[in-house]
């Protein structure tokens, strides 16, 4: 019946708040007389199909005439006319009236109205509870879409120094102490490097955000490790590196080690087919932030594509012959977020890149 009932207003009836007094109602399949002729509905959102009904008994009035109401015509046959003949009779006469129920009163009215207001500011609220809810989510999914993507693209360059360092141990009989002990150090650091990273995974799996306590990171430490393995990954024989000032920077020290490892990375894969290739670093203080610069000599993109160079998957036209999957420039778009870093590129197609990267400095 309730069903009926509302499909019947929203057919005939286009206000958002209504009432009445005489509403006939529909019959079931029991033939159940409909038993609230008074109703009042407000209709708090079209969008949702979210209505509130409110139903009154019917409530039957005696209703008591001096005399029958009724009066009968009568021809005269004189005048050719009918005129209506008097009361034939003045004893009371008394009428049962069904079918209604007490009339809305203007206090229940603005009762409805206040009512119907204070229920949609309370929808509102809930609503933009709900959407400032999904945005950190998000924001959550995206950090740790980072972290996941992480693992199977970060990961790579320590297991490729791992590996091609467990290669020459095994290959090269007569191998130097110094070298075993020099190579014994790089894969330590290697191996603890990676437990640092999946630590850092397993923590933010385990809490809604992703928080870190801020300190000093030295680049300078691991920026060589990272060149000389990438020049091993990539088969770069003959590579320039221009180095120049490597100042710390306040941040956290995995987070920083990555941004530094796509960068680095990328530098040297894109400039590898050059016949000179050429990668260099600097960094300077500037007002409140520490600037860092990294450029190459590589292949270069387009101004059109470097509106999209930070876009996940997203790969450069003239990057195919190289392997990849687009995700290193989101990581590091990602991370300056999180280390509240701007960070920009200029670059000339075929005539290299430059990134610039700007950490704040903490007081």
């Amino acid at each position: 019946m309730l069903l009926n009932l509302d499909s019947h207003f929203s057919r005939t009836i286009s206000d958002q708040l209504f009432w009445q007094s005489d509403f006939k109602g529909h019959q079931d399949e029991n033939e159940t007389t409909f038993p609230f002729p008074g109703i009042a509905g407000i209709d708090l959102e079209n969008k949702l199909d979210f209505k509130i009904y409110f139903f009154r008994k019917e409530v039957k009035v005696e209703e008591t005439w001096a005399g029958r109401p009724e009066k009968q015509l009568i021809y005269d046959p004189t005048k050719t006319i009918n005129f209506p003949s008097p009361r034939t009779s003045f004893n009371a006469w008394k009428k049962i009236v069904e079918g209604t129920a007490p009339k809305w009163k203007e206090r229940e009215i603005n009762f409805l109205k206040s009512l119907s207001i204070t229920i949609q500011e309370a929808c509102l609220k809930k609503i933009i509870e709900i959407q400032a809810l999904n945005e950190k989510l998000i924001e959550t999914n995206n950090v740790l879409e980072t972290f996941s993507y992480t693992l199977s693209h970060d990961l790579k360059n320590p297991l490729a120094a791992l590996q091609m360092t467990a290669q020459m141990i095994r290959d090269r009989p007569g191998l130097t102490q110094e070298f075993l002990g020099k190579a014994g150090r790089n894969m330590m650091d290697a191996i603890l490097l990676m437990n640092n990273m999946l630590d850092k995974t397993v923590d933010f799996a385990r809490s809604k955000s992703y928080e870190f306590e801020y300190e000093t990171v030295y680049p300078e430490r691991f920026i060589e490790n990272i060149i000389d393995d990438c020049s091993v990954r990539f088969n770069v024989q003959n590579l320039r590196f221009e180095k120049g000032r490597i100042l710390p920077i306040d941040g956290e020290k995995t987070l920083v080690y990555q941004l530094f490892l796509n960068l680095l990375g990328n530098a040297i894969k894109y400039s590898s087919n050059k016949t000179a290739p050429l990668i260099g670093i600097n960094s300077q203080i500037e007002e409140d932030y520490v600037l860092y610069k990294i450029w190459d000599n590589g292949i270069g993109m387009s101004a059109e594509e470097t509106e999209r160079i930070f876009e996940i998957f997203h790969r450069l036209p003239n990057a195919m012959q190289f392997d990849g999957s687009g995700v290193g420039l989101s990581i590091v778009k990602r991370i300056a977020d999180r280390l509240n870093a701007k960070i920009s590129v200029e670059s000339k197609l075929n005539q290299g890149t430059i990134f610039e990267i700007k950490f704040p400095i903490r007081n």
